[in-house]
């Protein structure tokens, strides 16, 4: 799909003979423009947390080349709805399967609206991954989240195989038994749990129960003039999807160009789902009880007109600075996400920055129900 997309996209209007009638409204990625959305897409890279795995490279340099395909995921998918938002018109993704279902239904009737206009010429505009997307919402019902029956997971497993080789004279035979062998311990650790290694707490941590750890300081404090409350500030938390939300305070210290942001996060607070910037964690007593803390800086809502135009794709906050400290229980932290800066200018305000979560995080602790077949075919 990616690849379509920039196909048409990126490539000169009128470039093929048979198709040079008429102009295509939409290859609005060449020359400047396609220039500085490079650079935007690679200046994104540090806002994005280390657990989101792999970034983007600059697509204007690297996209011909040595693009892989989790870049691409977050490349359109992840930072798309915001760096695309003034480029291209508005784009759709889904939000809940029947919702997604109807959407999708939407985006292929349009894809062949606007690029393939009942032109025999461009019949060939309409891929088969265009087609597979009026199936992805049933097939999900019928089989469950499509990541675990596609291929990616077989990639994975051939992937982990290959690196076990140690007989490239005879690479086969050798496969077969590292196969046998993987076989044979996922089956004994399937049926007696207690085989697999659990892993020990790090050293000097503090285990705040429910999944939540509030990690030390890796550097030596004795270089640093710092009380001892300071120091209890300066930990790291440990979130259940394992990922690491880091404080602004300690951030700061290691700033640089090629550094990656971890102190954005989703938290639960008064009721609703909010953003903030963490400026740094400690612990309070209440009661003879021990808490653990966050003192945060709270982002505005969301730009409501602006979520709903892009169906929930495109949440763009305000950074509102030190004026909307507040202090939350560490628990409330849901997880970490991107808080990349807007490339546009929207209503007058120059400081605003667009979310972007961890893809598939949501897959892996999800009970949600599914919609059945006959809500999706009622649609």
């Amino acid at each position: 799909m990616a690849a379509l997309l920039f196909d048409l996209w990126c490539v000169c209007p009128g470039l093929h003979a048979f198709d040079s009638s008429s102009p295509w409204p939409w290859a609005v990625l060449t020359g400047d423009i396609w220039d500085n959305h490079g650079k935007v897409v690679a200046h994104a890279t540090r806002y994005l947390p280390t657990s989101f795995g792999r970034m983007p490279q600059n697509p204007q340099e690297k996209i011909s080349s040595s693009y892989k395909a989790w870049e691409f995921l977050y490349y359109l998918y992840g930072e798309g709805p915001g760096i695309f938002f003034n480029i291209l018109p508005a784009l759709i993704s889904q939000e809940q399967l029947v919702l997604a279902h109807r959407l999708l239904l939407e985006w292929c009737n349009e894809f062949e609206e606007l690029y393939y206009q009942r032109n025999p010429d461009r019949l060939h505009f309409v891929h088969q991954c265009v087609h597979s997307l009026t199936h992805l919402a049933k097939e999900t019902h019928r089989l469950g989240p499509l990541s675990l029956s596609s291929q990616w997971t077989m990639e994975r497993v051939i992937g982990v195989l290959s690196s076990l080789l140690r007989q490239p004279s005879n690479p086969y035979a050798n496969l077969t038994v590292q196969a046998q062998k993987m076989a044979h311990i996922n089956a004994l650790v399937a049926m007696w749990p207690s085989f697999e290694k659990a892993q020990g707490n790090p050293h000097g941590s503090i285990d705040l129960g429910d999944g939540y750890l509030l990690l030390g300081p890796k550097e030596d404090l004795g270089l640093h003039f710092i009380t001892p409350e300071e120091e209890e500030a300066l930990t790291i938390l440990k979130l259940p999807m394992e990922q690491i939300a880091r404080s602004q305070w300690r951030e700061l210290e290691r700033c640089s160009d090629m550094s990656r942001t971890d102190r954005n996060i989703k938290i639960f607070h008064q009721n609703v789902i909010c953003f903030a910037e963490v400026k740094y964690y400690f612990v309070n007593n209440f009661g003879g009880t021990s808490i653990a803390l966050t003192a945060v800086l709270l982002y505005s809502p969301a730009d409501e007109y602006i979520f709903h135009l892009t169906h929930g794709t495109l949440c763009i906050c305000e950074h509102q600075g030190e004026e909307n400290v507040v202090v939350v229980n560490v628990k409330s932290i849901i997880s970490v996400v991107a808080m990349v800066p807007f490339p546009f200018i929207v209503r007058g305000c120059n400081n605003q920055y667009f979310m972007i979560e961890q893809i598939g995080l949501d897959v892996v602790d999800t009970d949600a129900t599914v919609a059945s077949a006959d809500d999706l075919n009622a649609q």
